[in-house]
């Protein structure tokens, strides 16, 4: 009768056995490419070797011994122990790909939601009708221009203002969605000339551009090609655009030098409506 219980528990031993190695093997597979993982891979490793040593004594025992009921049932414990260590080894493995994946799915929440910030912050700044900055995107550029004067390290820079002349006329005449076009096109204007400076719609039919750099280089250029396309503009009817601008002397704000540009803006705008009207 011991020899037929012997006979069992090694056979039933010796298949728990090939289980464990194979369910640890498809772990060790498993496990091998994801990189979170990589810290457990040991774990998983070391009982494989313990199958195997087991399994080994299995076959030694029914190949070449003759074991007895202790013996047998110290192997036949020795598969129970590794088949329950194996089940613990999967539910931790389960455990740390649910954590895996909902901390991916977090980082995912938390990308999605920066990117959505990121684009309700860049859409604050921006004008819906003509696509430049806006006026609450030009109030930080002057905070940020009078903390560099308050610390005397403010750059060079100019700041000049234009005015769209006959917007009411054409929103008057043609309509509202005319002179959202009106806007756009004299924008469109002001944008391809001050190429390298920061563009913003500031009013109704007001803009600003902030000359640093390079542009700053070069304004009375700028100021030209300004001067020119609005004498070319009275003559074919075109778009007029008035303009006044101002640079940087050391002043106490940027207010101070909006001021002057505000001021020979409204001077401009006077003598392109006197000269509008000598040619009609």
């Amino acid at each position: 009768m011991f020899h037929h219980i012997i006979h069992i528990l090694i056979i039933i031993g010796s298949l728990l056995m090939i289980v464990n190695i194979i369910g640890f093997i498809k772990y060790a597979i498993f496990i091998k490419g994801r990189q979170k993982l990589n810290k457990e891979k040991g774990i998983l490793y070391a009982p494989i070797f313990l199958l195997c040593f087991f399994f080994c004594g299995y076959v030694a025992v029914g190949l070449f011994g003759s074991p007895d009921i202790i013996m047998s049932s110290i192997l036949f414990g020795g598969s129970i122990f590794v088949f329950i260590m194996m089940i613990l080894m999967y539910r931790i493995t389960q455990a740390i790909i649910e954590s895996e994946q909902m901390e991916y799915k977090y980082k995912a929440a938390e990308e999605e939601y920066c990117r959505r910030l990121s684009k309700a912050q860049i859409e604050a700044n921006i004008d819906a009708l003509t696509g430049v900055k806006n006026r609450h995107a030009y109030r930080i550029y002057e905070e940020r221009l009078n903390a560099q004067i308050e610390m005397h390290r403010a750059p060079e820079f100019a700041i000049f203002i234009f005015d769209v002349n006959d917007l009411k006329k054409v929103n008057d005449n043609e309509g509202h969605k005319s002179g959202d076009q009106f806007l756009r096109d004299a924008c469109k204007i002001i944008c391809t000339t001050f190429k390298r400076s920061p563009v913003f719609r500031v009013g109704g039919d007001e803009f600003v551009a902030l000359c640093q750099g390079d542009d700053f280089g070069r304004h009375q250029e700028l100021i030209k090609q300004m001067n020119d396309h609005n004498e070319k503009a009275i003559e074919t009817g075109g778009i007029i655009i008035a303009m006044g601008m101002s640079c940087y002397q050391n002043d106490e704000n940027v207010a101070q030098v909006y001021e002057r540009a505000d001021q020979k803006m409204y001077e401009n705008k006077s003598y392109l409506k006197d000269k509008s009207k000598k040619l009609k």
